[in-house]
């Protein structure tokens, strides 16, 4: 047992070196490199997981870099999302250091963040047209996660709505489909059969799920989210004991 969880830990650790190689080498601009840093580059791993799951191993060096470039693609949507994050919920720390709004004014980080996407576009294109509509969806869909909590967090969502379907909602859109995406572009990276492809999209929804759901625990766990979808929707099963069991 200990051999396999050697085995699943040393796989790991390698794409995440070659995923920092290849960002070094495919991104010139010192601020959009500056934001990369720090990142557990958990999507970049889903994606090659993905893609090794579906090639059984049997890729080329070159079939396997193929895949890592378009890791850099997925990173960059993500990182300016988080960028875009902090902006609009007023994190003054990302990653351990300021976040870009507060070190550089708002308009640096702003323009950074839609540099990083333009770039992560640039990268799809050259995987061929599905990966650019992969691309496009999938920060389609943040967007609207991302609008869905502002409106909540504004009340301008009526309060009668069901609060857990919301929470729902916004994780699946904000979090989930960027997991769902890498797990998506990796079995496309392989050639793997539209089955396998739809498998394995959902498979990495429901990993995304699970993330964020620890993850938002950890947050209140902390004192953190106070203004956010997740307390209101607590406050409600604490009160009427309904919710969770929908």
């Amino acid at each position: 047992m200990r051999q396999i969880e050697d085995s699943i830990e040393s796989f790991f650790e390698q794409c995440k070196l070659d995923t920092e190689k290849a960002i070094k080498r495919m991104v010139r601009n010192e601020k959009i490199l500056e934001q990369l840093e720090g990142g557990k580059r958990l999507r970049p791993m889903i994606l090659l997981l993905s893609f090794k799951a579906c090639t059984g191993g049997a890729d080329t060096e070159e079939e396997y870099q193929r895949a890592v470039e378009g890791t850099v693609s997925i990173e960059l949507a993500h990182t300016s999302s988080l960028i875009h994050d902090d902006i609009i919920d007023r994190d003054t720390k990302r990653r351990g250091k300021p976040a870009l709004y507060v070190k550089e004014g708002v308009g640096t980080a702003l323009l950074v963040g839609h540099k990083m996407l333009a770039l992560g576009c640039d990268i799809a294109l050259d995987h061929g047209p599905e990966f650019v509509k992969l691309y496009v969806d999938t920060w389609n869909q943040v967007l609207s996660g991302e609008l869905l909590e502002l409106q909540f967090n504004r009340r301008k969502k009526s309060l009668s709505k069901d609060f857990f379907s919301i929470y729902l909602s916004i994780i699946d859109m904000k979090t989930a489909s960027l997991f769902a995406s890498a797990c998506r572009a990796g079995a496309l990276e392989a050639h793997a059969d539209s089955e396998i492809v739809d498998v394995l999209t959902e498979y990495g929804r429901e990993v995304g799920r699970a993330y964020q759901l620890a993850d938002d625990l950890v947050d209140l766990e902390n004192g953190e989210m106070l203004d956010s979808v997740v307390l209101p929707l607590l406050n409600r099963v604490e009160k009427k004991g309904d919710g969770f069991s929908k």
